[in-house]
């Protein structure tokens, strides 16, 4: 059985046909958006966190001195926070109980690199 997630295909896909189309200049800079959930496990979306990591883990494969030494494009990632999104706001209709929602209106809130990514 072969799974294709659009969050990591659509990496490779924006790496492998849109840079070399549209790449100006002599350098470039790829911004990978993941979240904190590919570093910090979230026990109530492992798919979502696993997807997140991949991010992280291409991201750091691709920043590496080899291949910014070949194509002059440097590969980073920013990880934002929780961010109040569609997805958030269906997880307590998931049936995750109390906890998550208390978990949830604790911690929902834009930090600074998210306030940034809005605008």
């Amino acid at each position: 059985m072969c799974y294709k997630n659009g969050t990591v295909h659509g990496m490779i896909l924006g790496l492998d046909n849109y840079l070399p189309k549209y790449k100006q200049g002599s350098e470039a800079v790829i911004v990978n958006i993941s979240s904190i959930a590919g570093v910090a496990v979230v026990g109530s979306v492992p798919i979502y966190c696993g997807t997140k990591a991949a991010v992280i883990a291409m991201t750091k494969s691709w920043g590496i001195p080899y291949h910014y030494q070949r194509s002059n494009v440097k590969v980073i990632c920013i990880c934002p926070g929780i961010t109040a999104t569609p997805l958030i706001f269906d997880m307590p209709g998931r049936n995750l109980g109390t906890s998550y929602e208390n978990w949830l209106t604790e911690n929902i809130g834009l930090s600074d690199i998210q306030t940034v990514i809005q605008e």
